[in-house]
């Protein structure tokens, strides 16, 4: 055990540390307190499916969705597929991220959004990391914002700025629309803040999931049009049909 390890074994003893996807109790001295050994290899084959655009891993590629607007962003980063509806492990660490999410969770995902962030962000200068903020009502039931927090993780991470830059007018939830309507909401349900400021900046735009790349695409709109120099999306799953 090293010392550096110690604040996360003091905190498990408060806090027992549950496998995020079968609930199993795991050990304190757990390397990161998230998943079992049968759930942690279930994690890493999910993480092999291939990207249809350049037939890399998909963990491994930077490519956009097939059908997002290419003007869209610069690069995607991602992990895995998500298959709606499936028993998939990604599927539950992603409820859990979104309404009880743990601070070895949210190490968890920065760590691993980081890893393939850090070839794009090395050697350049002005990046800052955001996110799409949570709808009231998501923010009442569950007492938190899962992307902020986990665009806070993601900055400290890689030692760059996290930054609160969008306003939320939509308060319903997207995931109940249609891919046109949520594309009509995203448009009008977002707006940055009026102290943000990004012209010449590099932004990292992170979120949960890329369902539709409507709330994507839209905050990429605001941000070009704000003079953001380059546009990375960093999110943990593609749906299926997109990835």
């Amino acid at each position: 055990m090293k010392i550096s390890d110690l604040p996360n074994i003091i905190s498990r003893l408060f806090f027992v540390p549950k496998c995020a996807v079968c609930n199993t109790r795991l050990p304190l001295s757990h390397p990161d307190g998230v998943l079992c050994p049968i759930c942690r290899l279930r994690y890493e084959n999910e993480k092999t499916v291939t990207c249809p655009v350049c037939a890399s891993v998909l963990g491994e590629c930077l490519c956009l969705p097939p059908d997002m607007p290419k003007s869209a962003a610069h690069k995607m980063v991602k992990l895995v597929s998500y298959h709606p509806g499936a028993e998939d492990a990604s599927a539950d660490m992603i409820f859990a991220l979104k309404h009880h999410a743990t601070t070895d969770l949210l190490r968890f995902f920065a760590d691993e959004l980081a890893l393939r962030l850090l070839p794009v962000v090395n050697g350049k200068e002005h990046f800052v990391v955001t996110y799409p903020p949570r709808g009231r009502k998501a923010l009442r039931h569950d007492g938190y914002d899962h992307a902020a927090s986990l665009a806070s993780a993601l900055g400290r991470r890689l030692h760059l700025p996290a930054l609160s830059l969008f306003r939320r007018r939509y308060a319903g939830q997207q995931k109940k629309l249609s891919r046109t309507a949520r594309l009509a909401a995203a448009r009008a349900g977002y707006t940055l803040r009026r102290n943000a400021s990004v012209k010449g900046k590099r932004v990292i735009l992170v979120d949960d999931i890329c369902t539709t790349g409507a709330t994507l695409t839209a905050l990429a709109k605001h941000l070009r049009a704000s003079g953001a120099r380059e546009i990375v999306f960093a999110v943990i799953a593609v749906t299926s049909a997109r990835a």
